[in-house]
């Protein structure tokens, strides 16, 4: 529903919670459930409601509390083993989820801008490095899913490629991951600084024809 907000530029940044689709066995869209009601977004009750909407405390204990019951991660991932290998259909789905982003914001009036994810995730990292991570959230071991960013990155490039959209590095912009991440994405204060300058560099001359167009009006 971004398009109430008549953007200009509509940015894409994602990777890590597409890719943890990857493990399914066959199409995402076939075998990821659909909404059907979830205790964690649904209230219990009027308390439970006043204190979801006026404490944050209230709300992050409240759904560790509700992942723990159900036996999964705080991020809602399955249990499991980690695989040494995704299935073949989560490149696939990730480049068409691409194309479908640009047709979209483009559709809307907007400009699209595609991004490479920034990550902690590096080759030849010590086991105490990737642990923090939460790669059991991705449910892959650390090679695989080295490779299965690989595999966004390249889906991600080749859509912008065909159709003609800039597609920004986000990852190249940390030659060291050191203080950056809190974990595998999430970015510290001084990781946040490198992602918004960053995109402000890549947006800058995309918004300056947005502007001369208009002037010409």
């Amino acid at each position: 529903e971004g398009h109430f907000f008549k953007p200009d530029v509509v940015v894409l940044i994602n990777a890590w919670n597409d890719i943890a689709t990857w493990t399914q066995n066959g199409p995402p869209l076939r075998t990821v459930a659909t909404y059907r009601g979830d205790p964690a977004r649904e209230y219990r009750g009027v308390i439970d409601e006043l204190l979801c909407r006026h404490s944050r405390l209230y709300t992050a204990f409240r759904g560790r509390l509700l992942a723990w019951l159900a036996g999964v991660s705080f991020h809602g991932a399955p249990g499991g083993e980690q695989l040494d290998d995704f299935s073949r259909y989560g490149p696939t789905q990730y480049a068409a989820n691409a194309r479908h982003f640009v047709s979209v914001v483009r559709a809307s009036g907007a400009v699209p801008l595609l991004t490479v994810q920034a990550r902690a995730l590096r080759p030849g990292l010590p086991e105490d490095k990737v642990e923090p991570m939460g790669l059991r959230f991705l449910r892959l071991q650390y090679p695989a899913a080295l490779r299965a960013f690989e595999a966004a990155d390249a889906a991600v490039r080749q859509v912008g490629l065909a159709s003609a959209v800039t597609v920004v590095d986000l990852n190249r912009a940390f030659p060291s991951t050191d203080g950056m991440f809190t974990d595998g994405i999430h970015t510290t204060p001084a990781g946040s600084e490198v992602l918004s300058r960053t995109l402000a560099d890549a947006l800058a001359p995309i918004v300056g024809r947005l502007q001369a167009a208009e002037a010409q009006l």
